[in-house]
């Protein structure tokens, strides 16, 4: 079904950002209101994946980036619109196109290369993974361009984490990761438990699930070079994985920067530092792993143990890293960069107040980041500001034009396919 009027908003031309002048005491206790609301939608919009696609050349990035929001929508975004529009108060663009992908919020994106088109993966609170053909929404948005009909944008395939511990309530998935040489994805649920799907004849239950750790995963990521997966956990702990044998390599405390015992890796019901996020650097020799004490610790792989433990300003929750170079935002309106001898490189403001993903481009080291506000933001290698979204210009301009067509897909839990059929 597709939308075409503006969401429930309410408009707040006229009062918000015109000039002030003498008003009555019902006008003064309307403005008052509009801004109230605003602030409400600008603190509890939050992005909490971006991620770029498209293509894009050796000295260009992808021309196109998707965001997952949380109220449960996949936003694409043209990268170029947002680079061309830069506002004080936010950048006048809109998505280009927007699907309703999850049932509450979008927690994390991935993507897959196949032979003739990318597989976008997203999943969320309502614990499902959902597979997007690049080629498909591709398609919708030329015919958008064009004036014609925009055809449904369908999932591929959707399927659900099972329920397998005896806590009440359902399980959310945080994160997922994927292995593209291999056609394979991993998804971290609320349990503690991560599981495993193959692409190429994807079936509603997993074909593997283990218990990772005793308290939710937070982050999942997997190394294609040596077939590596890691977790980190609310537990505070983090874990790496041998994918080939479906074995526990190691496990350690990232806020102590100590080896635990294997019989005593998944902790006992307690306080802990959380562990909110975990990246391999390129050459898969480390791994960063950020802690709720406000730290990172660089773990290397081979030898089993932390080398460096880099101090932050504030709780990491997402890590990139670019060549020598480590990119971690959090809980402040800061983007760190720091070498692997732990020494700060640069900090750079940017508009989040908190922050919850960074992807930086390979090519051209373009670094995307969201988080509160319902911003997102295009930043240089410098760290200077290329561009932005936030929340407020679209609900301004609401009112002025048609809002984004909005594509909503089956609620169907039968909704699965093969890879191999129809692609």
């Amino acid at each position: 079904m597709v939308f075409s009027s503006p969401p429930p908003y309410p408009s707040t031309t006229g009062s918000f950002f015109e000039p002030q002048r003498n008003r009555g005491p019902w006008e003064n206790l309307t403005s008052g209101l509009e801004r109230a609301y605003q602030l409400f939608l600008d603190v509890t919009q939050v992005y909490f994946a971006t991620t770029f696609i498209g293509g894009g050349g050796p000295h260009s990035p992808p021309p196109y980036f998707l965001a997952g929001h949380n109220g449960g929508e996949l936003r694409l975004f043209a990268l170029d619109e947002v680079v061309r529009n830069p506002s004080s108060r936010g950048a006048d663009v809109f998505p280009v196109l927007t699907i309703k992908a999850h049932n509450g919020p979008v927690y994390n994106l991935a993507k897959v290369e196949l032979e003739d088109d990318v597989l976008v993966l997203s999943c969320g609170y309502d614990g499902a993974v959902c597979g997007w053909s690049w080629n498909e929404i591709h398609a919708a948005v030329r015919a958008g361009n064009s004036g014609a009909e925009i055809p449904q944008v369908r999932p591929r395939f959707r399927v659900r984490v099972p329920k397998l511990d005896k806590s009440e309530g359902e399980t959310g998935v945080n994160a997922i990761g994927v292995d593209g040489r291999n056609k394979k994805f991993f998804a971290g649920d609320w349990c503690g438990y991560w599981h495993m799907w193959g692409l190429d004849e994807i079936s509603t239950s997993p074909e593997m699930s283990i218990q990772s750790h005793s308290a939710m995963i937070l982050d999942v990521k997997f190394c294609a070079r040596n077939a590596l997966l890691a977790t980190s956990s609310e537990d505070g702990t983090a874990c790496i994985w041998d994918c080939r044998h479906s074995s526990r390599l190691s496990a350690f405390d990232p806020a102590k920067g100590c080896r635990l015992p294997m019989d005593r890796s998944q902790r006992s019901q307690g306080s802990y530092p959380f562990a909110p996020c975990v990246a391999f650097d390129p050459d898969s020799n480390w791994l960063m792993c950020g802690s709720s004490k406000k730290s990172v610790c660089l773990w290397n792989i081979r030898a089993d143990m932390a080398v460096q433990q880099i101090q932050t300003e504030a709780v990491p929750h997402a890590i990139a890293a670019h060549g020598n170079d480590l990119y971690v935002v959090g809980e402040e309106p800061y983007l760190n960069r720091y070498n692997f001898q732990g020494q700060q490189v640069s900090r750079s403001r940017v508009i989040p107040e908190v922050a919850y993903s960074i992807e930086v481009n390979p090519n051209t080291q373009i670094a995307l980041l969201s988080g509160t506000e319902s911003s997102i933001q295009v930043v240089s290698p410098e760290g200077m500001s290329l561009g932005k979204v936030t929340s407020r210009k679209m609900q301004d301009s609401a009112g002025e034009g048609e809002f984004p067509s909005v594509i909503t897909i089956s609620d169907s839990d039968d909704d699965v396919h093969s890879i191999g059929d129809g692609w």
